[in-house]
């Protein structure tokens, strides 16, 4: 299966409602992202205003970027699903199962990135871990948040090989912002909170108004 394909599941998959949720009022992700066209989505959404700078990351494309879905991470899935299958687990949940599975191996924890600032447009909940003791050589148990409320409605985990564990990371915060008329450049490593001007190829001093916001990557969002 492609790792775009499997995305687009996921972030489709119907993941129930939760006596938590406000959905009658705001609606479920998985709810909305049924007619969604992720393909033809736009990377990032930025809105620029008196008051600061907003950006959002697709999160889409955010994972189609920095993950892979090989045949390794099929034979982890096999692994991983023979695991919950056990009579033991049958009352654990979906995350309690995902660090037992990554202690097998070496494992980096659990991160939700409810609990900090990033610019991802759905969250995500993920275990990390290596076979090879190699942090920089990790896959990753995903599950991407379907509900309303945070506290539940995620998806069924899938194992991604993660291609650049550094970018990965840094992709969730880190954006660079470029004027094209004075020349200037910006980077912020906290979503776009604070600013810290980062040189200009122009003669003159800059102002601080730009036309275009670009990832660190280069990505135009």
């Amino acid at each position: 299966m492609k790792t775009a394909t499997l995305l687009k599941q996921m972030l489709k998959e119907n993941t129930g409602t939760n006596f938590l949720d406000s959905g009658g009022a705001y609606g479920r992700n998985w709810e909305r992202n049924q007619t969604r066209r992720f393909d033809k989505e736009p990377a990032c959404e930025v809105e620029v205003s008196d008051n600061g700078v907003m950006i959002g990351y697709n999160i889409y494309h955010y994972l189609n970027n920095f993950l892979e879905y090989t045949p390794e991470c099929k034979r982890l899935e096999a692994q991983f699903n023979a695991l919950a299958d056990l009579p033991e687990n049958k009352g654990e949940s979906w995350l309690a199962i995902m660090e037992t599975f990554a202690a097998q191996f070496t494992s980096y924890g659990t991160t939700n990135s409810y609990n900090y600032d990033n610019i991802l447009s759905q969250v995500i909940q993920y275990t990390m871990f290596s076979l090879t003791d190699d942090e920089y050589d990790v896959f990753v148990l995903l599950q991407i948040h379907g509900g309303c409320d945070v506290r539940g409605g995620y998806t069924k985990p899938r194992i991604f090989k993660v291609l650049d564990r550094d970018y990965f990371l840094m992709a969730q915060s880190d954006v660079n912002a470029y004027c094209p008329k004075c020349k200037a450049n910006w980077m912020s490593d906290d979503s776009g909170y604070n600013w810290y001007y980062d040189g200009s190829t122009a003669k003159e001093p800059a102002d601080k108004q730009w036309d275009k916001v670009i990832l660190r990557d280069g990505k135009a969002l």
